[in-house]
């Protein structure tokens, strides 16, 4: 009877252990394949391709060559004529003579239309002293104006003659050096020389003009 109760006692530890193995071999089984499988899952790190360096075309490959210039015949290129202004006639000897005529006159008085004995307007003045130099001149200032040759007040010298007033209707004087004219200005003043910058002669001034030299008649 006692080996009999100790094997039904070793049969029901048996049955009650037995289950709990089983049940611990299953948990350790899945527990091994869920570790696998992650295992198999994680992907794996790929090492990046080593790309060989691609060979640089040498210089001499991307020079363009340039093409040599032919050299053109060579032209003679005549040269360019230089046109040369005729000079400005200079101031005749006759009104050198004509201009001492005039400065000896100063202090004469002045009369309106006078050609001396006893006086001389400004006009009549200036055709008495070139006819003493035997050239002869219209006898108004515009006629005078009209007659002589025009050149700027830069290049005005001795003998020279300045116009005042509309084409020179006005008033005329000769230009004697250093800003210097002698005319026969007003009945107040008869034959005088002044200074060619007063105010009146610069607000009125219509040019200047150069007796030429007569042409010969043929």
């Amino acid at each position: 009877m006692r080996r009999l109760a100790i094997l039904i006692l070793t049969l029901a530890v048996s049955a009650v252990t037995a289950p709990a193995q089983a049940t611990t071999q299953h948990s350790t089984k899945s527990a091994s394949s869920r570790s696998t499988a992650k295992k198999a899952k994680k992907p794996k790190k790929k090492k990046p391709a080593v790309v060989a360096p691609k060979p640089s075309p040498s210089a001499a490959a991307t020079t363009t060559p340039v093409p040599t210039a032919t050299p053109s015949p060579s032209v003679d290129t005549p040269a360019t004529p230089v046109i040369v202004s005729p000079p400005t006639s200079a101031v005749i000897p006759q009104a050198l003579v004509a201009m001492n005529f005039m400065t000896a006159a100063v202090g004469q008085p002045y009369v309106l239309g006078g050609t001396g004995n006893p006086g001389y307007d400004c006009s009549g003045l200036v055709m008495m002293a070139f006819e003493s130099a035997g050239i002869t001149l219209p006898r108004t200032s515009g006629q005078q104006f009209a007659a002589t040759m025009r050149i700027a007040l830069t290049d005005i010298a001795p003998g020279d003659l300045l116009f005042y007033g509309p084409n020179g209707s006005q008033h005329v004087v000769m230009y004697l050096g250093d800003g210097k004219v002698v005319a026969a200005a007003t009945p107040a003043d008869g034959v005088k020389i002044s200074n060619m910058n007063g105010a009146w002669y610069i607000a009125n001034l219509a040019g200047a003009g150069r007796v030429i030299a007569p042409t010969p008649s043929s």
